[in-house]
């Protein structure tokens, strides 16, 4: 992972909070000055959702470039790397599925392995569907992450369906 500012402005000025459970992994990326952050091909990549929580971002991967704001994310399939170009004063949540996981979920659903690998179209309306369900409990859960009490931040939180 890599973080460049963009333009006069260089002074590191970014704050990145994680979160990895088994399959799973989120990051809130915000940023003061205008930046351009990429993922190399060092680490595996799964599929990524990007949402921006605050400004407008775009992220691109092969050779394409998709914007993201309030009303618009960006779903990667899995890819050996991807930028992320914010501006001034933004704020995102890119959340991670492994994909393995990703696969094995969907042959328990199916009841049978996909033959191919699964890609998804970059664009995720946040207004309407599945898209503004996502982006209610992002912003839900970021809210949540902020209070002291939180029930997030229990182990027992993370247990698997099956374990409880």
């Amino acid at each position: 992972m890599w973080f460049e500012p963009i333009g006069s402005n260089w002074a590191l000025d970014v704050r990145l909070n994680g979160e990895s459970v088994p399959g799973f992994y989120t990051v809130y990326v915000q940023s003061g000055a205008a930046a351009l952050r990429g993922v190399g091909p060092e680490t595996e990549r799964g599929y990524v959702v990007v949402l921006s929580l605050r400004g407008r971002l775009e992220a691109a991967s092969r050779h394409e470039a998709v914007g993201c704001d309030a009303r618009q994310g960006v779903v990667l399939s899995p890819i050996p790397e991807y930028t992320v170009r914010s501006e001034s004063d933004a704020a995102r949540m890119s959340i991670q599925l492994q994909r393995d996981a990703v696969a094995q979920r969907l042959a328990a659903l199916l009841g049978t392995a996909p033959d191919a690998p699964l890609e998804f179209a970059p664009l995720l309306s946040l207004r309407e569907g599945h898209g503004r369900s996502l982006a209610r409990f992002v912003h839900l859960a970021i809210a949540e992450l902020k209070r002291p009490d939180t029930v997030l931040f229990e182990t027992a939180t993370y247990c698997p369906r099956t374990a409880l």
